[in-house]
């Protein structure tokens, strides 16, 4: 825990030299900056269900997030090809945590920190939109898979443009898709991302007794039929551990997929 503080406080030291995204304080010369580590509490209690449950507002009301990662802020972006920035954000760590999803996902700006400058998703976006990738014979067999994992944080960080739309069955699926690969040191964290990517109730997740992986997910499972008037059938399809409560034996008990792929058929 203190070497992570140390970390980040060298980490927005630099940043005040750097070429960053610019001031987003209340005053001229202002910065404000929420930091996880800092401003969430670490212990399990009223506290950190507080916080936890404010994250939603916190990261929606953002007008930026910047995504601070050593795999990137340890290189400048100047002399990387466009393939190259993206190679590294994808296979970065940031990637692979299940909470950095809902950071992105909630963002209306999401920023990506090279030792150099900061790089918006966006942008890159733009860059990948112009066909400049597939011109590049060393990269055309890895750009649809570039495509298709930008399109995944693009379509939760901006639904309005990108809907998460087409009936419960597509939403899970996309929510599927985005999951894989990440994981959390907690399995009982996994359903309070869950909620807030799907805006379903964080606090009747967070209020769950006992606060296991199991219970919560049950609730997950309550609050998507609520929601959605119905479980998609191609749930009961999906390859992995199931819950263990009896009545609930068909309901997944985990998204994530660190080693292999089973997603949830949106067409069954």
């Amino acid at each position: 825990m203190v070497q992570n503080l140390y970390d980040y406080g060298l980490n927005l030291e630099n940043l005040y030299g750097r070429n960053t995204i610019g001031n987003t304080g209340v005053g001229e010369n202002s910065l404000l900056f929420w930091i996880d580590t800092l401003c969430c509490p670490a212990i399990d209690g009223p506290g950190k269900r507080l916080a936890i449950s404010k994250l939603v507002n916190v990261y929606r009301g953002a007008k930026h997030v910047l995504v601070l990662d050593v795999s990137l802020t340890s290189y400048s972006s100047a002399p990387m090809s466009l393939s190259e920035k993206l190679l590294r954000i994808f296979t970065s760590p940031w990637m692979r945590r299940l909470w950095t999803l809902q950071e992105g996902a909630l963002a209306s700006s999401l920023y990506f920190q090279f030792a150099d400058q900061a790089i918006s998703l966006i942008a890159l976006e733009k860059e990948i939109n112009s066909g400049i990738l597939f011109t590049d014979m060393r990269t055309r067999a890895v750009c649809e898979d570039m495509q298709n994992e930008l399109c995944r944080l693009i379509t939760f960080i901006n639904p309005k443009r990108t809907p998460l739309s087409g009936g419960e069955s597509l939403v899970l699926a996309h929510l599927d898709q985005a999951l894989q690969n990440r994981g959390v040191s907690d399995p009982s964290d996994e359903p309070l991302c869950i909620a807030t990517l799907l805006d379903l109730d964080l606090k009747a997740v967070l209020h769950v007794e006992p606060k296991t992986q199991e219970q919560r997910m049950r609730k997950i499972w309550e609050l998507i039929d609520e929601k959605y008037v119905g479980i998609p059938p191609g749930v009961t399809f999906f390859l992995g551990e199931r819950l263990e409560s009896k009545g609930w034996r068909w309901a997944p008990k985990s998204l994530l997929d660190p080693g292999g792929y089973r997603e949830i058929n949106p067409f069954v």
